[in-house]
């Protein structure tokens, strides 16, 4: 038996010949308005995932790890964020790190390795670092 919820996804999928995904993200963008309202504040990034049963929403408020926390809204210091995801493993050393998730990273599976590929340098504590992410990556991947 469908919730209640789902049955009136459904009917709206049905009765105004819109698909499903359509109204999916129009439901999870209305929760995501009424969190940012009554819970949390504008500047929050919040993502909403919605049961397959149609009978829970979950809401995740997406927080960028950094070592400074400039932003609390959209930012999280690692120490923080370890309190969150326990199997988390902090690499500060970024060519270790790429290495790292190389070798972790199984078949069919995608590994994402953020930042600014496009340049050859990182900026850490006011000194700038010549690295290249791509140049890593190739050469763990024997390119």
């Amino acid at each position: 038996m469908q919730s209640q919820f789902n049955a009136a996804i459904n009917q709206l999928v049905s009765e105004k010949n819109l698909p499903r995904d359509i109204v999916e993200d129009i439901i999870k963008s209305a929760f995501k308005a009424a969190y940012k309202k009554d819970f949390g504040t504008r500047e929050q990034n919040i993502d909403v995932e919605l049961s397959e049963s149609g009978e829970m929403a979950t809401v995740f408020q997406i927080l960028t790890v950094v070592e400074s926390v400039e932003d609390p809204d959209l930012e999280i210091s690692p120490e923080e964020a370890l309190k969150y995801v326990k199997k988390a493993k902090i690499i500060h050393n970024r060519k270790l790190a790429i290495n790292k998730g190389i070798n972790i990273t199984k078949k069919n599976e995608v590994l994402l390795v953020a930042g600014k590929g496009h340049e050859n340098y990182q900026i850490f504590k006011n000194k700038k670092i010549y690295f290249s992410d791509l140049k890593e990556i190739k050469n763990n991947l024997r390119i």
